[in-house]
């Protein structure tokens, strides 16, 4: 599994076209995701086919449609993971079992995108390597030099796999990533904890609250306030992040991201500047109505990629419905 800071060959979205983004409104965030994403790398949207005039008018004309059926539209979870034979430099994609981040079939329907990471591979001209455990693209983040982040509150969920230990999930990560160690978090953001809280969230994904730079830099997403939830469980994520080194033995540098104020004051959040999208020259991150924090963060990542522009987008709505803009894109490596 390549950094996501590797050059890119494109990126891959899902059109909005799930009854509860479009209701709220935020359909509109997923096309403008799209169309800054464009200006930088070529992307390729999945459009269901009711959906294919409307798209054709909304979207930037230089955006592939391909024609696909879907449940919903967060690509990074149901669509495949890219990885790359390092001696022969092949293309392949992992698939994934889906099953609607440990919902049962009669809440959410998720036959159509269970499907769609064998539609993505082959599309991408990628080998496909089939696995049967449950997981999702934004449950998992890697250094590129063998580390993995994981939250066994995702992967080792009893909704998912509750018949795997955490050995052979590791087991199944190395065979299927490549990778050699796999660094625990416990659980993820409270806001995104529906074993505890119901509704729709991922139950702890790791791409909402750590994610690495470099194989030497480690962005944390951080709660400030005392008063949040957050703020004990942020202090346990750096608990972990502070007990890892970098390539070369030396401790991590670590960079925070702190979370801005609430958008809804009476409702949990996890709005996160770490659940961004790196394209080629460019960080595409989320902006909150904070313009303080807003601002604070887009120098965070200036610091952390430095010759990149840094682009902010409206994301706010987006997480409303469940995740961020690293959420609905999925990037495909360039291979030899």
């Amino acid at each position: 599994m390549r950094p996501e800071w590797e050059p890119h060959e494109r990126t891959w979205m899902s059109y909005p076209c799930d009854e509860p983004v479009r209701a709220s409104g935020a359909d509109a965030s997923w096309i403008e995701v799209a169309n800054t994403l464009v200006q930088f790398e070529p992307v390729t949207m999945l459009v269901p086919a009711g959906f294919r005039s409307e798209a054709t008018r909304r979207l930037d004309g230089r955006i592939e449609q391909l024609e696909v059926p879907l449940d919903s539209c967060w690509l990074r979870d149901n669509g495949p993971t890219f990885v790359v034979d390092d001696e022969t430099g092949e293309l392949g994609a992992v698939w994934w079992r889906f099953n609607a981040w440990g919902q049962s079939a009669d809440v959410y329907g998720h036959d159509l995108d269970a499907a769609a990471g064998a539609v993505v591979a082959d599309a991408a001209g990628a080998t496909l390597i089939r696995s049967q455990l449950v997981n999702e693209g934004g449950a998992i983040h890697t250094d590129g030099c063998g580390r993995l982040l994981a939250t066994r509150s995702v992967q080792q969920d009893r909704r998912r796999n509750p018949d795997w230990t955490e050995a052979s999930i590791e087991a199944e990560l190395r065979r299927t990533l490549g990778v050699d160690e796999i660094v625990w978090f416990e659980r993820g953001l409270e806001a995104d904890m529906t074993e505890l809280h119901g509704g729709w969230g991922t139950n702890g994904h790791v791409d909402v609250f750590a994610c690495f730079a470099d194989p030497s830099t480690i962005l944390v997403h951080t709660q400030p306030d005392p008063t949040e939830p957050d703020h004990a469980i942020c202090a346990d994520i750096r608990s972990v992040v502070d007990g890892l080194t970098g390539p070369d033995g030396t401790p991590l540098r670590v960079l925070e991201l702190p979370a801005p104020a609430r958008r809804h004051p009476d409702e949990l959040s996890d709005d996160s500047y770490v659940n961004y999208a790196l394209v080629e020259g460019a960080v595409v991150h989320g902006t909150y109505d904070d313009p303080a924090a807003d601002e604070r963060a887009a120098a965070v990542l200036a610091e952390a990629f430095p010759g990149r522009a840094i682009v902010g987008v409206a994301a706010g709505p987006i997480f409303d419905n469940g995740g961020g803009i690293h959420c609905i894109t999925q990037h495909q490596p360039v291979v030899a």
